[in-house]
């Protein structure tokens, strides 16, 4: 393999909630049958999509129906994220689900995760708390990378931890390079299917780094790995933060010498999502040192 990038953030294993909702709401849009025909059309000639038969396509027009309603009704409330059409538009909640959310939740006990993984990679919070800031976006801060379309492949998690070790290499080294999420697909899962995280990350670690995206492409379907090792990077581990109590999570973020992107898998409905919290605040964090997740 060519270029590697060395893995050495934290991976979270937590159970808090994504988003902030409040109460206050403006007015559902009314849309025409004639309006939201026009929308469907023009919605499909811009994600170039095509049907088998015209009994698929009206199908499909009513699934759009359904979505743009639900899209209308989110947007007039105040949430901290808006929803938009985007490719997923004519399917269901249950056809997203068993086709993009490939995420295997963890063990309820740690020591079950692996043989690499036991509660010596616990983390046990004993620093002395600092002030946190309110938010942080890094993509204000230029650590992440746009959106990008995993296809029919059902490997979300491979998505989620290569972005996770592209913000870190960024924050760390100011270089923000695409990875590769095929290598993790290939050689770690072998196939295009629900997998875990920590196993992700612990690949990454064990195998000392992960190609970038241009040098091992991206192609949506399980094919051969390819068995050229990096060296390993024996500095890198991985912990996790076995608690759904955003206090433990907050303890942890105020740890001078903790920096890191949030890796977070739900099993929710983001079909139509556009944008992830809307924040009030734009703070920049102090410089991130690199440090060992004990203090």
């Amino acid at each position: 393999m060519a270029a590697n990038y060395l893995f050495v953030s934290l991976f979270l294993i937590s159970s808090f909630p994504l988003f902030s909702l409040s109460s206050s709401s403006s007015p559902i849009p009314v849309r025409s049958e004639y309006e939201v025909s026009l929308l469907y059309e023009g919605w499909l000639i811009k994600q170039n999509k095509s049907y088998k038969d015209l009994l698929e396509k009206k199908m499909r027009y009513e699934i759009f129906k359904d979505n743009l309603k639900y899209i209308d009704e989110h947007n007039a409330e105040s949430h901290t994220f808006t929803l938009a059409l985007n490719v997923f538009a004519d399917i269901t909640v249950e056809e997203y689900r068993s086709t993009y959310l490939g995420t295997l939740p963890p063990p309820p006990r740690l020591d079950t995760l692996d043989n690499e993984s036991n509660e010596t990679d616990l983390f046990h919070f004993n620093g002395t708390p600092v002030a946190v800031p309110d938010s942080i976006d890094w993509r204000d801060l230029g650590a992440v990378l746009p959106v990008r379309n995993q296809g029919g492949c059902f490997c979300c998690w491979a998505f989620a931890t290569v972005a996770t070790v592209e913000a870190i290499n960024q924050i760390i080294t100011g270089d923000l390079t695409p990875l590769s999420e095929q290598q993790l697909v290939d050689c770690e899962c072998k196939s295009c299917s629900a997998y875990y995280r920590h196993k992700a990350y612990q690949y990454i670690i064990n195998n000392g780094g992960i190609d970038s995206r241009q040098d091992y492409p991206y192609t949506a379907v399980y094919k051969k790995c390819d068995t050229s090792k990096p060296d390993l990077d024996p500095s890198s581990r991985l912990s996790f933060l076995r608690s759904s109590d955003e206090e433990d999570l907050r303890l942890f973020l105020s740890l001078p010498t903790t920096a890191f992107p949030l890796s977070y898998g739900r099993d929710q409905d983001l079909r139509c999502l556009k944008g992830l919290h809307r924040l009030k605040q734009r703070l920049k964090p102090p410089p991130p040192p690199i440090s060992s997740p004990r203090q």
